[in-house]
């Protein structure tokens, strides 16, 4: 017989702890080799002995976490990070003086921008959605993802000719609002996804009438909530899609949500490179956290994206998001629109994946392992009460949990063990610094979820 533990400690000063300071290269070298999307880019029998040996050389938490990036850097990785001791370190490609002079202005703006969608209709009778960076947890994407959806049904509601989707100053963030709030114009369906190194799909991004979801496996698992748009988008109205240099990973994934849909075109600058991976928190220790890049961004089509986004139409330059008049990539985005240019090819197929090697029990990605492990299902509720008061707490999509205690209310996104603990694997979180706002005294969280068998 099972029985179901979950602990929930709610505490102060974790970090920096003498038991922790040892660094842990053995565990983010097993880590990296196993499960990173670029790890067959290296000789590990070469690079693991310098990896090694520059950590023992080094004198500093810094010199030793950049042992780790160095190691990212030979495998041409710009997205994974390694967050050690509170601070992140993560290889970052240099770029010539031309090219600086002309993006930090750009850069200024899209970090401006943030959180700032702007919609209008320009040229008569054409809908324009710029789409910014969404820099947010879970708890507000339906919030920020309906916003954004009121924002272009406003447009919608105008039966217009065409529409332009601007991802030039989307560096990234949270992708579930932007899929929310373009749902009229994206239409039913699947409209992305994940794959593992190989291109084998290992997730999809579905919209449904009733929110957003996860498929794979396990079957369709809701991410957030919906409902079926109010004036959908004829799939006969064309989209073009704007992106550029600072489109960046999340940014990437929704101009790849674009890519299959019917009248459809992508046009301006290849987007950022090396950012179209999909990375995957995992827990070293107390005071060590990877997020690594363990798959790339699919299209709706399943296709995998393993470098950056290009698009049909190139147009190089002529930036101006203050008068769009003058906008030369807006201006060829209306041309297209118009008919005045050829359509983009249909998206081939994906390529058929090759066949799975056989691995050890032991090379299984953890996150995959600790699957078997979760205790709790979306809605289900735990409340334990002691001489303090009581604690409730209630699993929301996938790994979230919400804490409840005295007139307190905090969420989390749990991660899978990286290695068995105490015999089981399952999920946790270790609170990294102050995460949550102080309510009752409590700014952090440490929780654990396991299943552990009855004694």
């Amino acid at each position: 017989m099972l029985s179901t533990a979950v602990g929930a400690i709610l505490a102060m000063g974790l970090q920096g702890s003498p038991e922790f300071a040892a660094f842990p290269v053995d565990a983010l070298l097993a880590a990296i080799r196993a499960q990173s999307v670029h790890r067959d880019r290296v000789s590990w029998p070469e690079v693991e002995p310098e990896v090694r040996a520059q950590v023992d050389a080094a004198t500093t938490n810094a010199e030793r976490a950049n042992a780790i990036v160095a190691l990212f850097a030979r495998m041409g990785d710009v997205h994974s990070q390694l967050v050690y001791r509170g601070q992140t370190y993560a290889h970052y490609e240099g770029m010539d003086d031309a090219v600086r002079a002309r993006l930090l202005p750009l850069l200024e703006r899209e970090r401006a921008q943030q959180g700032k969608a702007v919609t209008q209709v320009i040229d008569g009778h054409i809908g324009y959605v710029l789409v910014p960076g969404f820099q947010i947890g879970l708890d507000r994407v339906e919030v920020v993802g309906a916003a954004l959806r009121r924002q272009v049904e406003e447009l919608a509601e105008k039966q217009l000719d065409g529409w332009i989707i601007d991802l030039r100053l989307n560096g990234g963030g949270n992708l579930y609002p932007m899929l929310l709030g373009l749902y009229p114009i994206l239409g039913d369906g699947v409209v992305g996804g994940t794959t593992d190194a190989s291109g084998r799909v290992v997730q999809r991004w579905v919209l449904k009438p009733d929110g957003l979801f996860w498929r794979d496996e396990m079957g369709d698992r809701r991410i957030a909530s919906g409902a079926a748009p109010k004036a959908p988008v004829d799939p006969a109205v064309p989209v073009a899609v704007l992106v550029g240099p600072l489109t960046i990973s999340s940014g990437e994934a929704l101009a790849l949500a674009f890519r299959g849909r019917l009248h459809t075109a992508l046009i301006g600058e290849p987007t950022a490179r090396g950012y179209t991976t999909v990375t995957n928190p995992l827990v070293i220790d107390a005071d060590t956290v990877l997020n690594l890049a363990v798959g790339y961004m699919a299209d709706r089509t399943g296709a995998a994206c393993r470098e950056f986004v290009a698009p049909d139409v190139v147009v190089e330059g002529g930036e101006s998001f203050d008068v769009l008049a003058d906008d030369r990539q807006v201006q060829e985005a209306l041309k297209w629109i118009r008919g005045e240019l050829a359509d983009p090819p249909p998206p081939a197929p994906p390529p058929s994946p090759p066949p799975a090697e056989p691995r050890p029990a032991s090379a299984v990605a953890p996150a995959r392992a600790a699957v078997s492990e979760i205790v709790m299902v979306p809605g289900m509720e735990i409340a334990a009460t002691t001489d303090l008061g009581t604690i409730t707490i209630v699993a929301g999509s996938g790994r979230w949990r919400t804490y409840r205690w005295n007139e307190c209310e905090r969420s989390v996104e749990l991660w899978p063990r990286p290695a068995r603990w105490y015999g089981k694997f399952g999920l946790y979180y270790p609170g990294p610094g102050d995460h949550w706002a102080e309510c009752d005294g409590i700014t952090r969280g440490v929780v654990d979820e396991a299943w552990w068998p009855c004694e």
